[in-house]
């Protein structure tokens, strides 16, 4: 497999995961069009790499302040 195929298969496994959780935390009272999810979720797979550095530096913004708490 190559950093192509890797890409791909990223964007696809993060539009799936965005969908459904735009489905799931959606608003009842003024839910969202359809082309407006699937949009959204088309970008967010397309920039998962950035968003997988995003959650490795929460994850450590989160353990330098525990870190710190604990001093």
């Amino acid at each position: 497999m190559d950093l192509v195929d890797l890409y791909l298969w990223g964007w696809v496994v993060t539009t799936i995961i965005a969908i459904l959780a735009a489905r799931k935390f959606r608003d009842d009272a003024s839910p969202p069009e359809l082309q407006s999810i699937a949009a959204v979720s088309l970008l967010a797979g397309a920039l998962w790499p950035v968003l997988l550095l995003g959650v490795v530096e929460l994850g450590s913004l989160q353990r330098v302040s525990r870190l710190r708490a604990d001093s």
